[in-house]
């Protein structure tokens, strides 16, 4: 098999290394993590890695303040 994209529902910091494995073997990944904000995320330890542009270029923040709402960042925004 050789994939060219792999979906992975809620990385957990675990996971980290095989996804930048899987990265840097010329697959493309889309992945979630769900998490109260990035803050949050950003403090989960090696999930922080993950926040690399290189390893994924764009962020798609999904969220629900009372209606629901969708922002699609560059990575590099994040930081």
């Amino acid at each position: 098999m050789s994939p060219e994209v792999i979906i992975c529902d809620e990385i957990s910091a675990t996971e980290v290394d095989s996804v930048i494995e899987a990265q840097n073997c010329g697959v493309s990944l889309i992945a979630s993590a769900h998490c109260e904000s990035v803050r949050d995320l950003l403090k989960r330890g090696r999930m922080k890695v993950l926040a690399d542009p290189d390893l994924f270029p764009l962020c798609v923040l999904l969220g629900f303040d009372g209606d629901y709402n969708c922002r699609v960042l560059k990575t590099e925004e994040l930081l």
